[in-house]
């Protein structure tokens, strides 16, 4: 489901990635799902994959995809694209488009901010 959002309503809410299944992490913003990081499985162990899956990140021109050697790394450069497109998205003058599933909105257990 392609949600139209105020960015404003993201400005002051943090990033938050938490364990979602064995060594899969996901990322949330105020409920809504804003991407992933997995270990890579069909790579050199060790390396991790992050997805920025949520915001869309065509027209701000953000990266979206990342591949790491650790998950700290991951993390960090996960945080990065987010911030990238949160800066766009708050420099426009209409809401912006998020990807969603209905499965967002779940009650997850609280988790800390990166």
């Amino acid at each position: 489901m392609l949600l139209q959002i105020s960015p404003l309503s993201l400005a002051d809410r943090p990033l938050i990635i938490r364990s979602f299944a064995g060594e899969d992490h996901v990322a949330e913003v105020d409920g809504l799902r804003a991407g992933w990081i997995l270990q890579a499985e069909s790579t050199p162990v060790g390396e991790w994959w992050w997805s920025l899956t949520g915001p869309s990140c065509a027209l701000a021109r953000v990266p979206n995809t990342g591949r790491c050697p650790s998950f700290e790394k991951a993390k960090a450069e996960l945080a990065a694209a987010y911030s990238l497109w949160l800066e766009w998205a708050l420099r426009q003058q209409n809401p912006v488009s998020w990807y969603s599933r209905s499965r967002d909105h779940q009650v997850a257990p609280p988790a800390a901010a990166v």
